[in-house]
C-alpha cells in the first residue's frame, strides 16, 4: 500500500512539472530562461532553427535532475519538461 501511494505522488508531481511548463508555451521567453536559471548548461540550434537548452537544476549520488527547454527562432517557448537521469 505504501509504495502505491509513493508512486501515485511521483506520478502526480511528474505530471504537475510537466503541466507547468506547458502553461508557459507561447509566452515564456529565452531571456525570462536566462534570468530565471542563468545560461544554459548546453544549448544546440536546431535544423529548423529552434534552440534547445538544457539547465541541470540538482544533483544525487546516483541521478540528475535537468529542465530541458525548446525555444522556437523567436525566443519563444515551445516545450519544456524537468527530467530526471
Amino acid at each position: 500500500m505504501r509504495i502505491k501511494v509513493l508512486l501515485f505522488i511521483s506520478f502526480f508531481l511528474l505530471l504537475s512539472c510537466r503541466s507547468n511548463w506547458d502553461s508557459r508555451v507561447g509566452s515564456y521567453t529565452y531571456n525570462n530562461a536566462l534570468i530565471e536559471h542563468g545560461p544554459p548548461d548546453q544549448s544546440e540550434i536546431m535544423s529548423n532553427g529552434n534552440k534547445s537548452c538544457n539547465w541541470t537544476l540538482a544533483r544525487g549520488a546516483a541521478w540528475v535532475d535537468k529542465l530541458i527547454l525548446v525555444f522556437d527562432n523567436r525566443g519563444i517557448l515551445i516545450s519544456g519538461e524537468e527530467k530526471r537521469y
